[in-house]
């Protein structure tokens, strides 16, 4: 189905999809692109609910950045094991670093996996208290 979607040039971003899309579109608050070690490309997650994801009149997509440098998780990165997404190596979704990036890096790749629905509703919530919408105990 996805696949015929697709084809037919229907936008099918889902939450939960992960991308490897070029590094130049990942920014970071407290690093320029000059002082970071780049890579040719990035894992994202995607955050962004399925209806706004899908809208073609919404010029950029939420996504979460990732990180194969699991050394110094913090409490605002949420640990996803190797292959769960997609990603070879166990990374960790920086929620802390959400971020919109153009649609049109997205709209034409196909994702290298996805989270199951589980996960996502972890890592939102982690979200919504990183922003301080809702506190756990």
């Amino acid at each position: 189905m996805r696949a015929a979607l697709s084809q037919a040039g229907v936008p099918t971003i889902r939450q939960g999809d992960v991308y490897l899309i070029p590094d130049q579109y990942i920014h970071f608050a407290d690093t320029s692109l000059a002082a970071r070690t780049t890579h040719p490309s990035r894992y994202v997650l995607v955050l962004q609910d399925d209806t706004h994801a899908r809208n073609v009149d919404c010029p950029s997509v939420l996504v979460a950045l990732m990180s194969s440098k699991t050394q110094n998780k913090g409490p605002w990165e949420y640990l996803l094991p190797a292959k769960v997404g997609g990603q070879p190596l166990e990374s960790l979704v920086k929620v802390h670093l959400a971020q919109p990036v153009p649609r049109e890096v997205i709209e034409h790749r196909s994702p290298v996996g996805s989270v199951p629905p589980v996960v996502i509703n972890d890592i939102l919530t982690m979200l919504l208290v990183n922003l301080g919408l809702i506190s756990i105990p």
